[in-house]
């Protein structure tokens, strides 16, 4: 069947399956999934909580087991699935005094750690907040990760092998001009790093808003070429994502200021030069969902959408310049609010065509809760 402008393009599989029923409490939920080729994989964490979560979930949508417990809490936690079949984890823990440590570690799919943990830097100018936002970032290239995290204005990138080895020196990215927001994708051959420029504040006589900056790099950490700065009109947020392609990079951000407030896309060649940008269509408008809302699904972007008043979810085709294919799907949400806006709470991945999904709903007194959803494509 092809996908046309009658057609959505996608069809939910089966019901939601709630993953995750917690009791209110103060601190923000995180929440990130990872398709490992066979199976999912759900993560999450309370801040501050008592530690760092994970759940199977099977390739037909069923959850598998109870929650394991990675780790004790840690602040900034972020994950990625290798071509050698481990979990990488990056994350930053405060040190005694000032100081912040950069960790790495891997683990299989159960959840039981292959590695000690190991250091990849220490410094008291190490940027991390609850959610991954400031970074660190991690992506897989073959069977070895790349780390991405700031240290206050500088952009730092490093490689480290599935035993938490660091290969060589980091690398300097970039220098920024204010704690920047990260992202990271990685090709085949390339390692596309995105950061923000500028400050989330309306423009004015100290501000002009926030800018997308983007630069590729060899897997051997070599610059391909000079960063270059998506779009022209600059951003209130600055959320932004970036996703690998067959041939390249796509990179999403948000531009202009409310109530005026759009989408970009952009595509990108595996050395990072732009072959191509647009403007996102309706549903898709507005500030940038946080974590990872979009996903590259075989030659087109799915995304999951809600409104800014935190109801309604949607799941929307679009071909890689932004034109939508077809009508949204209406996801069957439970009616809480979805709180989008500051925790990691909207996440697609992408397995063989088809997608899986999950989000958070927040009912006040009555806590957390988490669904899995999975759609395949009309053709």
């Amino acid at each position: 069947m092809s996908c046309d402008a009658s057609s959505s393009g996608l069809t939910l599989q089966g019901p939601p399956v709630q993953l995750l029923d917690h009791p209110h409490v103060s601190g923000n939920l995180y929440t990130s999934l990872v398709w490992t080729g066979t199976e999912h994989l759900f993560f999450w964490r309370i801040y501050a909580g008592d530690g760092i979560y994970m759940r199977r979930i099977d390739a037909s949508g069923h959850a598998v087991g109870d929650n394991v417990r990675l780790r004790p809490y840690e602040n900034a936690f972020d994950v990625a699935w290798s071509d050698r079949g481990r979990l990488g984890a990056a994350w930053t823990v405060a040190d005694a005094g000032d100081t912040r440590n950069l960790m790495f570690q891997s683990f299989d799919s159960l959840g039981n750690a292959l590695t000690e943990p190991a250091m990849i830097r220490s410094s008291a100018d190490i940027n991390f907040d609850g959610s991954v936002t400031y970074g660190p970032r991690i992506a897989s290239v073959g069977e070895d990760f790349v780390v991405v995290w700031a240290e206050k204005t500088r952009v730092f990138m490093a490689k480290v092998d599935p035993n938490g080895h660091v290969q060589g020196e980091p690398a300097l990215v970039a220098d920024s001009d204010n704690h920047p927001y990260l992202h990271i994708a990685a090709a085949r051959d390339s390692v596309l790093v995105g950061w923000t420029r500028g400050h989330a504040t309306p423009p004015g006589p100290r501000s002009s808003g926030m800018s997308l900056v983007t630069r590729a790099f060899s897997r051997g950490l070599v610059a391909l070429g000079d960063a270059t700065t998506l779009g022209q009109d600059p951003s209130f947020i600055g959320g932004h994502q970036l996703l690998s392609t067959d041939d390249g990079f796509v990179a999403l951000w948000d531009a202009g200021f409310p109530p005026d407030g759009v989408v970009q896309v952009a595509r990108l060649s595996g050395a990072g030069v732009i072959a191509g940008s647009s403007t996102m269509g309706a549903p898709v408008t507005g500030r940038y969902r946080y974590l990872s809302p979009t996903v590259w699904s075989r030659d087109h972007l799915v995304v999951l959408w809600s409104r800014l008043d935190g109801t309604g979810l949607t799941l929307t085709r679009f071909t890689a310049g932004g034109e939508r294919q077809g009508e949204s799907v209406e996801v069957p949400a439970g009616g809480q609010r979805l709180d989008y806006q500051w925790t990691d709470r909207l996440y697609v991945t992408d397995h063989d065509g088809s997608v899986a999904f999950i989000w958070s709903e927040e009912g006040g007194d009555s806590g957390y809760r988490v669904y899995f959803q999975r759609a395949g494509a009309c053709d």
